[in-house]
Formats: C-alpha cells, structure tokens, sequence
C-alpha cells in the first residue's frame, strides 16, 4: 500500500492513494509503530454510498459509511491510537465509484499526533 505524508499542525496525516474504481477493496494500512491495519472499503450502490470495515489487533468496526470528517473514528479514539479523515473538494460526500480516482475524495490515516489534533482544534 502506497502512502503519501502530508504534515499539518506538527501532525503526518498519510493519504491513502491506491483506491481505485472497484467496488470492493481491501488494503493493509501501516500505523504509527509499523502494526498493521486491515482496512476493506465496498461501495453500495442502492444507497449511492462507500462503507468501510476496519480492524487492528482486538479492535473491529464494520458497515461504517465513509463521509467528509476530519476523523471517522473519533468515537473509538479511547480504543485505538489513530483515525481516518475523509475529505472531497466539493464538500459532498462520497458518492460515486470514481470519486476516489478522479481525485474528489481523499482518505487520510491519522497517527495519534493528528487525532489529538483534530480533538484540540475542534473539539475543545
């Protein structure tokens, strides 16, 4: 799995770059200390929308549905050190099979750093 790092407030967000236009796909992601992240991305298409499964070590969540957030999993960040944050350049949510390869939407891992982060700048 290709990442690419973008740096923001102190933080690493790592984009996600190898989604393509396939309905159903599963990639490793790396965590902050090398763990492994096991992470399925599938599009419905009678609901027009992305949902995501995710588990690292004891940890499962699944039939998340992706939308714009700054973190997707802020309600397990008690639970696990990271977080995934969604962004489009129209604001939309994701909604089409390509929104990934046309560029629209974009996935971020979030190390700890950037989660806390995201609590501090608009949660607190």
């Amino acid at each position: 799995m290709d990442e690419q790092t973008y740096n923001y407030s102190g933080g690493a967000m790592r984009f996600i770059n190898k989604i393509s236009d396939n309905s159903k796909q599963s990639f490793i992601l790396t965590g902050e200390a090398g763990e492994r992240i096991n992470f399925l991305i599938y599009f419905m298409p009678s609901q027009n929308s992305w949902f995501f499964d995710i588990s690292h070590e004891t940890f499962v969540a699944n039939g998340i549905r992706l939308c714009c957030s700054p973190n997707l999993l802020r309600q397990f960040r008690n639970k696990i050190s990271f977080g995934l944050s969604c962004g489009s350049v129209d604001g939309f949510d994701p909604n089409s099979l390509n929104d990934f390869t046309s560029g629209r939407v974009q996935i971020y891992t979030l190390s700890s750093e950037d989660v806390n982060a995201v609590e501090a700048g608009l949660f607190s």
